[in-house]
């Protein structure tokens, strides 16, 4: 892999694998990710609109680099998608119903993020 410093190409390390080998332990893992980013999402929808601007801050710290696990483990996941069907069905609807929280929570303070901007008079 390679990355632009500049006009320059300079080789980069490929990222660790955030999950783990076993089909199942992937699942828990993609699990874990889930919820703790779900956990995130909520705090923040509860803190939206408080005009509390060192919460916030400490929120988009935390929210950076467990946004960039969570990406990272869901394109290994689907990447592994093959194996995971022999995977406890219970395993993937606790999954599933994990990740439905956190769209919700997503789609509700990015409704909020909208709103705020065009109150501003800016764009999203």
């Amino acid at each position: 892999m390679q990355q632009m410093k500049g006009n320059h190409m300079t080789p980069t390390k490929p990222l660790k694998p955030v999950l783990p080998a076993g089909a199942e332990e992937a699942v828990r893992k993609m699990i874990e990710i889930t919820r703790e980013m779900k956990e995130l999402s909520e705090v923040e929808s509860g803190t939206l609109g408080t005009g509390d601007l060192e919460a916030m801050n400490k929120l988009i710290a935390l929210k950076g680099p467990l946004s960039t696990t969570y990406e990272q483990a869901g394109q290994e996941f689907h990447k592994r998608i093959a194996e995971f069907k022999d995977v406890d069905p219970a395993l993937l609807l606790e999954l599933k119903d994990e990740q439905g929280a956190l769209q919700m929570f997503i789609q509700h303070n990015g409704a909020y993020y909208e709103a705020a901007a065009k109150m501003r008079g800016g764009k999203k």
